[in-house]
């Protein structure tokens, strides 16, 4: 059942990541849609490498090993994500998403391994839907906590307008879906069956 467990944290650590990122950006460095789109494409460039990457080197170091290192590279860049501006941004979303996605991407495969044959699909799909299912109160969660630390009005704002430093509650969000995961994950089961 750890298996099922990271696989709810991982998918949490995505939405964690994503959801309330553009929120982010345009609260607390006043960014353009334009250039939000543009860090988020990077970002996702970063998600689809990290996927690949990380799954072909699971495939030659171990499934359990590659999510650990995937988890704590990923705890070590929260703070440039989370905090750094332009042009730093970049590489810090392209690197997050490699190292969230790259661990992320190792599992289906992983419950596959881990399942009965005859259940393989059943396991993997009940699971990655609970997964999203618990992980869908990410942003409100993040939202909540964001309100705790408001910024101060920017020039041109409408009255009334409030805004959030949302990065805050993304990186403890974040800094303890981490932890969690790499807890399970050394906790939890590899097959070491060679096919």
């Amino acid at each position: 059942s750890l298996p099922f467990l990271r696989t709810r944290l991982l998918i949490s650590q995505s939405h964690g990541s994503q959801d309330l990122f553009p929120k982010m950006l345009s609260d607390k460095y006043n960014y353009s849609s334009s250039e939000i789109t543009r860090i988020q494409i990077v970002a996702n460039i970063g998600a689809i490498l990290g996927g690949a990457a990380m799954g072909f080197g699971s495939q030659i170091i171990g499934r359990r090993f590659t999510i650990v290192v995937a988890c704590i590279l990923g705890a070590i860049l929260i703070y440039p994500y989370c905090f750094t501006s332009l042009p730093g941004l970049y590489a810090a979303a392209f690197l997050e998403q490699f190292c969230i996605q790259g661990a992320f991407g190792i599992i289906p495969i992983y419950l596959v391994e881990l399942s009965p044959p005859a259940f393989s699909a059943l396991v993997v799909g009940t699971s990655y839907n609970l997964g999203v299912l618990i992980a869908s109160p990410a942003a409100y969660v993040e939202t909540r906590g964001g309100r705790n630390y408001p910024l101060p009005s920017v020039k041109g704002d409408p009255a009334g307008t409030k805004r959030y430093d949302y990065s805050r509650a993304m990186a403890i969000f974040l800094a303890c879906s981490f932890v969690v995961t790499v807890i399970l994950t050394i906790l939890g089961p590899e097959n070491e069956e060679d096919d």
